[in-house]
């Protein structure tokens, strides 16, 4: 559907409901078009103009708007959570998330970071202990995306592979299935993409590289997708919330915008490919970390978020993470360093577009057979 059809569709959706296509052009300032839907229910309750009929035709509004975007050429669904479209996991995240707490040890410990950035600072990680053993056998038939990436991260960490792999290959089942049925669950898409970032660190830049059962451009693309759609599910939240409180949904997005700059450094010359001509895979790093701390700042935490920002300047002035004196992209870029992060910010949006759409046409998908070789392919590396 090209856009001047979804305009057209969606034109027509607003002529549907009596006083809505009126109270849309008194509110043309506002883009997101069901915040305008709940604006004027708000306005019909204020009236004593609601009905069931009226509440009815909104919602069926809503929805089919929800599908239109789903199926635009845009790309635009990268955007959407579709309440019509997902399906109802709150009862068994809550229940999982009440069985996580129950099984975490309170005490942090540390342990020294895979990936170390400077030579002066040894970079340590703070983590909670967690023991799923109780509750193995109650999630062993469970395919949820979230809840076997939870259990699958720390026995890989652990070592316990056979229990590890076991719970991430089930994951990873839906990571690569069009359609994804877990698309429009905020904890299935977030475990999506635990699960898929999981696999390339684990199989490690090298590993990647040189394995033959692995189509390395299908799974950077993938693991691209799914932190872009994590980091824009969060969008509208993270605009919404007050800045007295960090919610999860804001230190997830932080998170990720960081993990995202750090795949596209660790695979540059992949990332080059996926990219397309024009686009520097530099640039989109220097943008996505610059972001991350403008967030950071924005809610109080810019002390945690600083060495993003900082990375984010060294390679605009170095045109590397290491400082040297041959210039870097502050010398050969057309543009400051701020123009450089919004033009990261809308590539990193369309690059999202595009294989959003390469995803809906089923060009990630992996069969079992493929599956089980990626699984077997990470096996034989981890007991290399």
């Amino acid at each position: 559907m090209n856009k001047e059809e979804q305009a057209l569709q969606v034109s027509q959706l607003i002529s549907y409901v009596p006083g809505l296509e009126s109270f849309f052009i008194s509110n043309s300032d506002i883009r997101d078009f069901k915040q305008v839907i709940s604006m004027f229910k708000s306005h019909l309750k204020e009236s004593n103009l609601c009905s069931t009929d009226i509440d009815l035709m909104l919602n069926i509004v809503v929805e089919k708007y929800e599908n239109i975007i789903e199926s635009s050429d845009d790309g635009s669904g990268i955007f959407y959570i579709s309440k019509h479209l997902t399906i109802d996991d709150s009862d068994l995240i809550s229940q999982f998330l009440q069985d996580k707490l129950n099984c975490t040890n309170r005490n942090h410990k540390f342990k020294k970071a895979d990936r170390q950035h400077y030579k002066t600072i040894t970079e340590k990680i703070a983590y909670q202990e967690v023991n799923y053993s109780s509750i193995l056998e109650k999630y062993e038939n469970c395919d949820h995306p979230y809840i076997c990436s939870q259990i699958a991260i720390p026995y890989c960490e652990a070592k316990q592979y056979h229990i590890g792999l076991t719970f991430l290959n089930k994951a990873l089942k839906h990571v690569f299935s069009s359609p994804n049925i877990y698309w429009h669950s905020q904890y299935g898409v977030l475990g999506c993409a635990e699960a898929i970032f999981e696999l390339q660190y684990l199989m490690g830049v090298k590993g990647m590289m040189n394995s033959p059962h692995l189509d390395l451009y299908k799974i950077l693309s993938c693991v691209y997708l799914y932190i872009s759609r994590v980091i824009h599910m969060y969008d509208k939240e993270v605009k919404e919330v007050s800045e007295d409180q960090i919610p999860l949904s804001v230190i997830n997005k932080i998170n990720y915008l960081s993990i995202r700059a750090d795949l596209v450094l660790d695979f540059r010359n992949y990332f080059m490919g996926i990219f397309g001509f024009g686009i520097n895979p530099d640039i989109q790093y220097i943008s996505d970390k610059a972001i991350a701390n403008d967030l950071g700042v924005q809610y109080g935490i810019g002390i945690i978020t600083e060495q993003a920002f900082n990375d984010a300047l060294k390679m605009y002035r170095h045109g590397s993470l290491v400082p040297n004196y041959t210039g870097g992209y502050c010398e050969i870029e057309d543009a400051t360093f701020g123009e450089l992060i919004k033009r990261g910010q809308y590539r990193s949006i369309e690059l999202a577009k595009q294989l959003f759409n390469n995803y809906r046409n089923g060009d990630y998908r992996l069969n079992k057979e493929e599956l089980d070789d990626t699984m077997v392919a990470l096996w034989n590396k981890l007991h290399s």
